[in-house]
């Protein structure tokens, strides 16, 4: 499931967002305050691999500075700004702090819910049906347990170790169960998901490769350049000229 960082810092505001987000399915909702939290922000932006940001605190300087740092830092796909006292002298402002997405009015509560449910309807890590010939539909619960964690964990954590720690098996039994679900074993699965991200991230999210390699847990650019390479015949840079 994609994740999503509020920064608040009104305790009201705070309360009025809560009671719309508790209607939300398929999220991981984190909430700051971005005054008295701010070292938090940039932990859980690393460490719980968040790409969504929604803020429900008015433009203020110091804030102003909070989200700069984040885009500057961190990869942050959508910024949402959901307020419904914000006037329209501050839309030049919000725009320029690069909200994708500014929700004010009286019908904010349904287009937020919208729009969240757009994201996660397309949210770039989510395995699709039929994915290398493998028919969601048709696998037994477990087998889909699987298949969420992998589409929604930190990808330095998708590993055996760490999907049989979550799973409760052995590692032995896991890849046991996993070949018999997939007809494949977990490293060809796992690099022919990685082959997905490369090719969403690079043409889909038209980022960087110098983004994209943190962002799936390559050691430097060229181990990136070398993987994409194995993949796919040829260097990424060829293959975006073709």
């Amino acid at each position: 499931m994609p994740s999503l960082i509020v920064l608040f810092k009104d305790r009201m505001r705070l309360n009025e967002i809560q009671k719309v987000l508790r209607f939300v399915n398929g999220w991981d909702f984190l909430y700051t305050d971005w005054i008295e939290q701010k070292e938090d922000i940039f932990r859980n932006l690393r460490e719980q691999d968040v790409h969504y940001l929604l803020c429900i605190s008015e433009p203020d300087p110091i804030l102003e500075d909070v989200i700069q740092t984040i885009r500057s830092t961190t990869f942050i796909l959508g910024q949402i700004y959901y307020d419904g006292d914000a006037r329209n002298v501050d839309l030049n402002r919000l725009n320029a702090l690069g909200f994708t997405s500014i929700i004010i009015g009286e019908e904010r509560h349904k287009q937020l819910s919208a729009a969240l449910h757009n994201i996660d309807q397309n949210y770039w890590r989510r395995i699709p049906d039929n994915f290398e010939g493998i028919s969601r539909q048709t696998l037994p619960p477990r087998a889909e347990r699987i298949l969420r964690y992998m589409e929604s964990a930190p990808i330095p954590k998708i590993s055996i170790e760490e999907l049989s720690r979550f799973m409760r098996i052995s590692p032995s039994h896991l890849r046991k169960i996993f070949n018999e679900y997939f007809q494949m074993n977990f490293r060809e699965f796992k690099q022919a998901l990685l082959a997905r991200y490369e090719m969403i991230l690079l043409f889909e999210q038209n980022l960087k490769p110098g983004q994209i390699y943190e962002i799936l847990d390559y050691k430097n650019l060229s181990a990136f350049s070398r993987s994409f390479k194995s993949r796919h015949g040829v260097t990424w840079q060829n293959y975006k000229r073709n």
